[in-house]
């Protein structure tokens, strides 16, 4: 299976690594470490690197019980730092194989009924904030303004909370807010939050496109000062967008 963005088929030019191994019962360790070897080599020569935190099929392989026994470990006692290392996990989606993932999904959603976990979750959809100083400008860093940190990766934890909150087995980031629209999420925040994810999403890979026309380091910071004055506005509605449903998730969880 894979997952972060892979698993949310939100994969742009700059990206990694994020698989592991479901297994229908344990044994043939040996077997299974030269296929999971095999196939991280060959993603690797294909030119996607290795995950930086090591989420890939060389270290992370179970049979189904023991990803049950995971899953079900991470919801019932959440620790946020753990959570927010671990909630891409969430994101997966099988990609080769005949073993059924469904009891892994069924675990989501029943784990999505705890309110600890839900509480964590939320905790961990405020851990990445938009750039968005006194008066509303925005902050940049030597100019420059990370879309993946800053835009993207709070849009994707706020839909992954909402759609769970829903009760909904989505997967991509607008079918997850689609999915919380009118539910636990109102119409005009998954709208604008929506809004946002395609205008950054688009945004981003324009920007890396360019970079790899010119041979330049493909990244995901912009700097700001290049952008058009409609770009300007689009990224500071979807910054606002962003703020506002942090501000409110924070109050309905109690967070401060």
């Amino acid at each position: 299976m894979v997952f972060g963005s892979e698993g949310r088929r939100e994969q742009a030019l700059l990206t990694d690594q994020d698989n592991a191994l479901v297994l229908g019962e344990g044994g043939h360790e040996a077997y299974f470490q030269a296929l999971a070897e095999r196939v991280v080599g060959g993603l690797l020569r294909a030119g996607i690197p290795e995950c930086r935190g090591g989420y890939m099929a060389t270290r992370w392989r179970l049979p189904l019980p023991a990803w049950l026994e995971t899953f079900r470990r991470w919801m019932e006692a959440p620790e946020p730092q753990a959570l927010l290392e671990t909630q891409i996990f969430f994101d997966f989606r099988g990609v080769a194989g005949e073993l059924s993932l469904r009891p892994l999904e069924e675990a989501v959603l029943e784990g999505s009924q705890r309110g600890v976990f839900l509480y964590h979750l939320a905790q961990a959809a405020l851990a990445f904030r938009p750039p968005l100083g006194l008066f509303g400008r925005v902050r940049t860093e030597e100019g420059f303004v990370d879309l993946k940190r800053s835009a993207l990766a709070p849009v994707v934890s706020l839909a992954r909370l909402y759609a769970l909150l829903a009760g909904s087995p989505a997967r991509g980031t607008l079918e997850r807010l689609k999915a919380a629209e009118g539910s636990s999420l109102s119409p005009e925040g998954a709208g604008r939050l929506a809004e946002a994810f395609r205008f950054f999403f688009h945004l981003r890979l324009k920007h890396q496109l360019l970079a790899w026309q010119k041979g330049e380091a493909i990244g995901n910071r912009v700097l700001w000062a290049a952008l058009s004055p409609g770009e300007k506005r689009q990224a500071l509605e979807g910054f606002r967008a962003i703020q506002e449903i942090q501000e409110s998730t924070a109050s309905r969880f109690q967070l401060r």
